[in-house]
């Protein structure tokens, strides 16, 4: 794993996982701080996953309260380090959100993984906490936030992030009102810069169903912004096939070797 990635890591471990267990965690509003956050999630992820980038965890779930964490209460325990919890989370999600609108961009973005030829996939999320909802103004003012005070939790957060995505190839999954046209918004530009890419110029648009959805696509550093109107998601079986096809020479230049050990690695449920 490169330097990078292990900072990453370490801090979700050290700065969100531990003080949230201890219940020393300052988590901004107008995230939930009894949730536990969830920075990154694994997907029976290997050395080279799909690396996927959605905005933040959604509402709280009992699973996520401090009560949960309680032997034979949820997926994860109080002994668990947050690689071994978010391997968990993943596994639960994966079940627990079938049918439902996550549970089908999980099922989706793990059928673009292996057509793409990686092993499971590393979603990864913009703000590691949960919330019933965040309005794209709320949204907006917490990364100019994030810029101005990078002392704060989120400040450090995203540029441990940035640094880790900078030169990895990521699948960015955001709605638009307007997937067809070349990404302009101070939202969007801002998740395509912390993503590694700041050149929006340099983007080609993919039209994958009608005028509804559109992949918008970087050859350097194989990025991938995925646009669908009114809400985030992923096309059906057409147009993921298109995607795969437009991005299988990108993601592919990249090779994505995070190098989980064992441990981490065996603790699927």
């Amino acid at each position: 794993m490169s330097g990078a990635g292990k900072a990453y890591i370490a801090f979700c471990e050290e700065e969100l996982w531990r003080p949230w267990k201890a219940k020393a965690l300052d988590v901004p509003r107008p995230f939930d701080h009894e949730a536990m956050p969830e920075p990154y999630l694994l997907f029976d992820a290997g050395k080279k996953p799909l690396i996927a980038l959605t905005t933040n965890p959604g509402n709280t779930m009992d699973h996520q309260l401090h009560s949960a964490l309680k032997p034979g209460c949820g997926p994860v325990s109080e002994e668990d380090n947050y690689a071994e919890a978010a391997r968990k989370l993943g596994a639960f999600y994966e079940r627990k959100l079938a049918g439902r609108p996550a549970g089908d961009r999980i099922a989706k973005l793990l059928e673009l993984s292996s057509r793409l030829g990686c092993e499971g996939m590393l979603q990864t999320e913009v703000f590691p906490f949960h919330s019933p909802s965040l309005p794209m103004s709320r949204k907006r003012a917490l990364l100019r936030e994030a810029k101005i005070d990078k002392g704060g939790v989120v400040g450090r957060y995203i540029e441990h992030l940035r640094r880790f995505l900078h030169d990895l190839p990521v699948v960015i999954v955001q709605a638009s009102n307007t997937p067809m046209e070349k990404p302009t918004s101070e939202w969007l530009t801002g998740i395509l810069e912390l993503a590694g890419l700041d050149d929006p110029e340099s983007l080609e648009r993919v039209p994958l169903v009608g005028t509804t959805f559109a992949a918008w696509v970087s050859e350097q550093p194989g990025k991938a912004l995925l646009l669908k109107q009114g809400g985030t998601g992923l096309p059906a079986s057409d147009g993921l096939s298109k995607l795969a096809v437009k991005l299988k020479g990108l993601l592919g230049s990249v090779a994505t070797q995070l190098e989980f050990d064992d441990r981490w690695r065996g603790c699927g449920l």
